[in-house]
């Protein structure tokens, strides 16, 4: 009891604490539908898809394996993050030419400005820091250091957004003024918090490079599969329809996310103690963790439920151009209702640590969401778009499960 009661403490902290990060720009949506048009909305959202793909090949899965590693406690932590710090710092590089030379091809495809792509890689290299500061904080339960820090970006971003966009009426720009800025000031506050603990100031570790590349370059087809299941509707709508209609979606996205905070809120708490009961091989244990899933699906597609009910209140407040959006909602949170069963699943994959069965997954996933996208949305518009999507995120999900039942067979069944 003691145990169940420790992780629902903590699911609840981290809940909370997302909630009213993610509440914040969203509580701000209603004013910004109506001093932003759809075509900003679009070049932001594209903006946004384009940092969590640099984010991501600059990364390499950087904080994913920092967790590893804390659990199964067999290297000197700061010594392995110093060691990853430096190739990430390759990784930096390399992104920051491919940017460079590709960047006519990324502004045809999504409108994104120049100035504005030439200056994402920085942006990305801080945003793993913070990543891994919040890992830190998370693996040690400090929810309140975690919550500090997010909550204090939240802020940042939304009052340079509400000067910019509101008061100087500086359209698209003075939304993408608040989202970097924030994003600057705090990655430097990381990347000064990794330093003084001594998490980038040691030496270079050989052996901990081949861990860290063993553990995170299997993982690079699977994240960016992920990336383009979620964000290649988008440039899809972008490339397809228009800039505008993919503002509107965007709109419905933001809303639809509401499912996404609160899965991503479970799962951070989750794995920690997933992974500490899993090292116990107790038979009782995994019983509990089985029982414990099937409750969260059970609850988060209420919430999907919720949503729906809910979504014409919201739009009446939002501004009359985005209302095309609203059907879409609740297939976009259905959408994220299975991404977070998935990620139930394939944390026993990333325990396993065979991951290169989840990028094979992913990637075949990806190919799907892509082609039934391209399909659907000259039917059925933006719909079409959110159907692919959620289609993509079901099949995901029971691969998933019927795979991990092979790595990492679980009691699903209960039986005794």
């Amino acid at each position: 009891m003691k145990g169940e009661a420790s992780l629902l403490k903590s699911i609840g902290s981290y809940t909370l604490i997302n909630i009213l990060n993610k509440s914040i720009p969203f509580l701000l949506l209603p004013v910004l539908t109506n001093f932003l048009t759809p075509e900003d909305f679009g070049i932001i959202t594209n903006i946004e898809s384009l940092i969590v793909i640099t984010t991501t090949i600059i990364g390499v899965n950087f904080s994913s394996s920092f967790i590893r590693q804390f659990v199964k406690k067999e290297v000197d932590l700061k010594s392995y993050t110093s060691t990853v710090f430096r190739l990430i710092l390759l990784f930096f590089g390399i992104v920051s030419l491919l940017l460079f030379s590709f960047v006519d091809v990324i502004y045809e495809w999504t409108a994104i400005p120049k100035v504005v792509i030439y200056s994402i890689s920085i942006f990305s290299l801080l945003e793993n820091l913070i990543e891994v500061v919040l890992s830190l904080w998370r693996m040690e339960d400090k929810p309140f250091k975690y919550g500090k820090l997010r909550i204090a970006r939240t802020i940042i971003e939304v009052s340079i957004t509400i000067l910019f966009v509101v008061i100087y009426q500086y359209n698209w720009w003075g939304r993408f003024f608040g989202i970097y800025t924030a994003g600057i000031l705090t990655g430097l506050f990381s990347l000064v918090y990794l330093f003084k603990k001594g998490y980038l100031t040691q030496k270079y570790n050989p052996v901990y490079r081949s861990y860290f590349l063993r553990y995170g370059l299997p993982l690079i087809p699977h994240t960016l599969s992920g990336i383009l299941i979620m964000y290649s509707d988008k440039l899809i709508i972008t490339k397809y329809l228009s800039i505008g209609e993919n503002g509107v979606y965007s709109v419905a996205f933001t809303i639809g996310m509401v499912i996404s905070v609160l899965q991503t809120s479970f799962n951070q708490a989750w794995v920690p103690s997933l992974f500490k009961r899993l090292a116990t091989n107790s038979m009782e244990e995994k019983r509990k963790l089985v029982k414990i899933t099937y409750v969260y699906m059970a609850g988060i597609l209420m919430v999907v439920f919720v949503l729906w009910l809910i979504t014409p209140v919201i739009y009446f407040f939002l501004g009359k151009d985005f209302s095309e959006g609203m059907d879409v909602v609740a297939i976009i949170g259905l959408g994220f209702a299975f991404n977070g069963m998935y990620k139930m699943m394939v944390n026993y994959i990333f325990y396993s640590e065979k991951t290169q069965i989840i990028s094979l997954i992913t990637i075949g996933i990806a190919i799907l969401n892509i082609s039934l996208s391209i399909y659907l949305i000259k039917d059925y518009g933006i719909l079409g778009t959110a159907y692919a999507s959620a289609i993509s995120f079901f099949i995901q999900f029971l691969m998933t499960w019927m795979i991990s039942a092979i790595v990492y067979p679980m009691p699903w069944l209960l039986k005794k």
